[in-house]
């Protein structure tokens, strides 16, 4: 049933002109500076929706950071912070909040 879902969901999204997410994905997190509007934001989402192994964004103009869910196999995280830094946003790849050091609460 499953598998019967994603073909269907494939075909939906190949008819929308939209390809299918990836299988293989990792989330990476990012500080993005510059933003002052959901333009800015929107912009940087239409840049991430053209490129190979991007699936989806939650990006936070409150706080200039964003959260991307990518094929690595694909395009790496790297990438990814220079793909929206060539477009006027600078952006560095942050840890995991999990990653944090324990003197961060």
């Amino acid at each position: 049933m499953k598998t019967l879902l994603i073909l269907i969901l494939a075909l939906f999204l190949s008819a929308c002109g939209r390809k299918a997410p990836p299988q293989a994905t990792e989330t990476a997190h990012f500080s993005i500076e510059g933003m002052t509007c959901e333009n800015c934001v929107q912009g940087i989402q239409s840049t991430l929706m053209r490129l190979p192994g991007f699936s989806q964004s939650t990006i936070d103009l409150e706080t200039d950071s964003a959260e991307i869910l990518f094929d690595p196999s694909e395009i790496s995280a790297a990438e990814l912070a220079e793909r929206i830094t060539r477009i006027g946003y600078p952006t560095t790849q942050m840890p995991r909040p999990e990653e944090k050091t324990g003197d961060e609460r």
